[in-house]
Order: C-alpha cells, then structure tokens, then sequence
C-alpha cells in the first residue's frame, strides 16, 4: 500500500491528483475556491503591521497551500 506521502512523491502523481480531484466544476475544485479565498484573507491580517512573515505548510502534500502562498 502506497502511503499519502509517497503518493506525491512525484511531480506526476501531484499534477494527475489536480488535474482529476480538482478539476474545473468538481466539488474540490469549487471547494478550493472557498478555501483559497480564506486562506489568502488569513495571511493579509497576519501581514498587518508587518514588513514580513514566515509560515512552514506541514504535512503539505501537493503543496497546494504552499503555492498559492509562495507569492
């Protein structure tokens, strides 16, 4: 059995996992529109007062989180 973290081990794997899991109109991908959307509010109140931050996206998995951060 393939562990979670092996799964994405490879470039491949994750770009399969967001192009079929997170396909336009499936409900993770609509879902994910949500998410980022609060995700993205979080870190600007974070930044508030703040010339700068850093953030570690533990256990990221496809990096997903760390993507739309990394900007």
């Amino acid at each position: 059995m393939t562990s979670y973290r092996e799964l994405f081990c490879k470039t491949a794997s994750a770009a399969a996992y967001d192009e079929t899991v997170y396909a336009r109109g499936t409900s993770a991908e609509i879902l994910w529109r949500v998410e980022s959307a609060l995700v993205e509010r979080l870190v600007a109140n974070l930044f508030h007062g703040r010339e700068r931050i850093d953030y570690l996206d533990f256990a990221c998995g496809t990096g997903r989180i760390t993507a739309l951060l990394a900007p």
